[in-house]
Order: C-alpha cells, then sequence, then structure tokens
C-alpha cells in the first residue's frame, strides 16, 4: 500500500469501527433487542452524548459515513420519538442525495485499503512469532475473496485456499479495486449460518493457516462451541488460527457502535427490521481468548489494527499444538 494511504488510514483510524456491511449476515437469534431508550434520541438528546458520537464518527468513521447525515440526525431526533422512523427519514435524505453512487465507490476504495492493511497486519503478526513459515491450504472464514487476495500477496500461501461464506458474491463494485491477478480461492463452501456441518467436506487436520477477519461474533452462543470445535478438527497439529476481535467493554462504548453500524446500514439500503438483524453482537477479546485456550489452542501474540480505534479492533494469533 502506498505509504501516504497508509499514514491516512492509520491517522483516522479507518475501518475502526467499520464492518462491511456485506459481511454481516447476523440471525435472529443475535439481533440486538431496542434499548429501553431508543440510540437516536439517547444519544442526540444530551449535547455531551451528541458531541462524543459525532466526534467519534468524524475521527473513525469519516470515510463511510455521509456528513449530511448525523447533522440531521441531530434535527429528526427533536422531532421523532422512535428510532424506526427517525431511521427511515435519514435514509429518505440520503437517497435522495445526489452523490449516492459516488459515496458507494468512495465506501468501495477504502475498503480495499482497509483488507490491505489488516492483511499486512497480519504478515507482521505472524512474523513475530514464526519464521520460515509456508503455508500449503488455508481457509478463510465469512469474508470474501478479496482477503485471500491481499493474503496470498503477504503470506506464503502456496497451496488452495478455501473461502466458507454465506454470501461469496458480496461486493460487485469492490471488485473493481481487487487485483487483477487472481481469484485466489480454488473452492467456496456454505458456511450455512455457522452450521458445524458446513466443515464435513474438508478433511480432518488438513489447514495449515485459518483466517477469521470478521470476528466470531455473529455465530449463534447455541453454536458457537460445536462450531469451532468442528472447525479446530481441520487445523493440523502446528497449524495457525489467526482471528480479529474487536474489544468492547462499556455499555455507551456499545450503544455508539450500535449507532454507527445503523449509519452504515441505512446507507447500504437496509430495511428497520434488516437493520437490526445485521447488527452484529460484539464481545471482549478476553472473552474469546479463553475460550479458544479450552479449545487447545495456544495463545501467541495480538495486534492492535489501528491506534485511534474505539473498538479496538485486534487480530489474535493461535498456535495448535494437541
Amino acid at each position: 500500500m502506498e505509504e501516504s494511504k497508509r499514514q491516512f488510514l492509520k491517522t483516522i483510524g479507518a475501518g475502526s469501527l467499520y464492518l462491511p456491511l456485506s459481511y454481516l449476515h447476523a440471525p435472529k437469534s443475535l439481533a440486538i433487542p431496542t434499548s429501553k431508550f431508543d440510540l437516536f434520541k439517547k444519544i442526540y438528546a444530551h449535547q455531551e452524548l451528541t458531541t462524543a458520537f459525532n466526534a467519534y464518527l468524524e475521527n473513525n468513521h469519516s470515510i463511510y459515513i455521509d456528513p449530511q447525515l448525523p447533522v440531521k440526525a441531530i434535527e429528526l431526533a427533536a422531532l421523532h420519538h422512535n428510532d424506526k422512523t427517525i431511521y427511515e427519514s435519514l435514509q429518505d435524505t440520503f437517497f435522495t442525495s445526489q452523490k449516492t453512487g459516488l459515496t458507494v465507490i468512495h465506501q468501495a476504495h477504502y475498503e480495499q485499503e482497509y483488507i490491505a492493511t489488516v492483511s499486512e497486519k497480519t504478515r507482521e503478526l505472524i512474523s513475530k512469532n514464526s519464521t520460515n513459515i509456508f503455508f500449503n491450504n488455508h481457509l478463510n472464514l465469512a469474508t470474501s475473496n478479496t482477503y485471500i487476495d491481499q493474503l496470498k500477496q503477504q503470506l506464503p500461501i502456496s497451496g488452495q485456499s478455501i473461502l466458507l461464506t454465506d454470501n461469496p458474491a458480496i461486493d460487485p463494485i469492490a471488485d473493481m479495486f481487487a487485483s487483477e491477478q487472481s481469484s485466489y480461492t480454488s473452492q467456496t463452501l456454505a458456511l450455512n449460518q455457522y452450521c458445524p456441518r458446513a466443515t464435513n467436506t474438508i478433511k480432518n487436520q488438513s489447514l495449515e493457516l485459518i483466517t477469521q477477519f470478521n470476528g466470531l461474533n455473529n455465530c449463534p452462543k447455541t453454536q458457537q462451541y460445536l462450531f469451532m470445535k468442528a472447525l479446530l478438527n481441520r487445523l493440523k497439529i502446528g497449524g495457525h488460527l489467526i482471528i480479529q476481535q474487536a474489544d468492547i467493554r462499556t455499555q455507551l462504548d456499545m450503544e455508539m457502535v450500535t449507532l454507527s453500524q445503523y449509519f452504515t446500514n441505512l446507507q447500504a439500503g437496509l430495511s428497520w427490521q434488516e437493520n437490526l438483524l445485521n447488527t452484529a453482537s460484539l464481545q471482549t477479546v478476553d472473552s474469546w481468548q479463553r475460550y479458544l485456550l479450552q479449545q487447545g489452542l495456544t495463545f501467541k501474540n495480538s495486534q492492535r489494527i489501528f491506534e485511534n480505534d474505539l473498538l479496538a479492533n485486534s487480530l489474535l494469533h493461535f498456535y495448535k499444538t494437541a
């Protein structure tokens, strides 16, 4: 990535609060329930919270959210009493704008830059702990071919890469910015909302690297143990697991993150109900680290992706020893 672009991303924390909308497929069991106090009203009814939230958007989300929307939200929150009405009014405002097409392309461009940054950080993280590593078989979980494209440029992956996803054709606009060298993916398998049987066609102990850059927040809690157990059975002894995970520790941070996702969801054209189903339920780094250690993995290291990041998105590196 060009140094100027890399520095720009680091400065503003681009992507730090951004979960690409096309990657979110949360089932109903994960939908965040409507708060006792609707989030638009709760945030925008108080000057201090409004200032804090808008600063949060400006510093971390500005390349993904139309700057006029938070301004309009202040006005609408004073007129209406529920999130659904405010959300739909903001959506009408956005789609009557003449800049919608350019905004989508702008978002797609910086999404590619974000993916490139995550891939660079993955290489740096693995290099801290290991040398002379070559990966033959690789699985990328719940993201897109674009991540595989970037990883192949950063890591010595010589064999096939499997994409395990519920949405293989994720973003046709983003394809304009993808490498002309590939599609590197050798096989695409249906994730089936994290069904453990989704891994059945993959041989046990056949993968040397598993990458998961969308967190595991969309996996229903009732299936997390069974799904991860099935997935980790496919990882060889000595294999590596890289997970990207946000680290949200306060209720206010969660509410700000959720409201920022409302903005990106309405720009993506999701209805109010679709928005509720496509808002991830985030956990802490510690909770996932404890869980994976219980599955017999060894924690190697972690690395923050962006310093200016309220979500504290980090890459976690695990190694299978048994």
